[in-house]
């Protein structure tokens, strides 16, 4: 048994052993390195079935090879899922609607949770509620828990907490532990959020064309 690129033993089959399944799984080596360099994994092997029931990703969508996404989901067109996501869908189905974005590091768990289309979820947010409404923001390191709503357009500020069993309004400006509605999101603050959508579809692109 040799010792791979990564320091990983490597069977006589070419499998390394100890590391994640999908370096198990058939690959190809990236374009310009000898035999016994780095591989990578041919597609992503972090979406998974479960149950029988497998996600369901438009073509024009964009998950990350480094997001877990299995079961019950519903990712709709020019979506985007980044780096370290986890989309856990084991109850009824998580739909995440067209243009959205769910950054680094989040985590989506709901049961027959909605995220509208043009929603932007910042890094690190914990999202566990029912539906989040169109155009909406959520700001990093925000948490939104079971059985409450999030109306359109809304912005939640970084790092605040929507308690359970709360529904916010449309265009509510929501911060604070626990989050309180401050204000009316303003057309500028709109404007900007939509921007941020557009944003990130156009540099989901640029990872779906590499082939990340």
């Amino acid at each position: 048994m040799a010792v791979g690129a990564l320091g990983m033993a490597v069977g006589a089959d070419g499998a390394r052993r100890g590391l994640p399944l999908c370096y198990n799984r058939p690959r190809k080596l990236r374009p310009g390195l000898a035999a016994g360099g780095a591989f990578y994994c041919e597609g992503s092997h972090l979406i998974r079935s479960l149950r029988g029931i497998e996600p369901q990703i438009a073509p024009t969508a964009w998950v990350s090879e480094f997001a877990y996404v299995v079961g019950n989901v519903v990712i709709g067109e020019y979506a985007s899922v980044w780096p370290g996501v986890t989309i856990r869908g084991d109850g009824a189905v998580i739909t995440i609607g067209n243009y959205v974005n769910i950054q680094e590091g989040s985590v989506v768990h709901g049961d027959g949770l909605v995220i509208e289309d043009y929603v932007s979820i910042g890094h690190c947010v914990v999202v566990h509620g029912d539906r989040i409404g169109y155009g909406s923001l959520l700001g990093n390191n925000c948490t939104f828990l079971t059985e409450s709503t999030i109306g359109r357009e809304c912005l939640i500020a970084a790092n605040s907490v929507v308690l359970s069993n709360v529904d916010v309004p449309d265009r509510s400006f929501v911060a604070g532990v626990p989050g309180a509605i401050k204000r009316s999101v303003s057309e500028p603050q709109i404007a900007q959020m939509r921007s941020t959508t557009e944003h990130l579809v156009e540099r989901a692109a640029w990872f779906k064309e590499s082939g990340l």
